[in-house]
């Protein structure tokens, strides 16, 4: 099954999900940074 084949309407849910999913991976990798930098500035 190729993309071509589904309606318009999963393929924007497939990417509307994919979006989300980087979106949660950039918070997740800005917060995780964020607590590094805090620990680093308490030393």
């Amino acid at each position: 099954m190729s993309l071509r084949n589904l309606s318009i309407g999963t393929r924007i849910s497939l990417g509307f999900g994919l979006v989300l999913l980087l979106l949660l991976a950039v918070g997740v990798v800005g917060y995780w940074g964020t607590g590094k930098i805090a620990k680093t500035s308490e030393a």
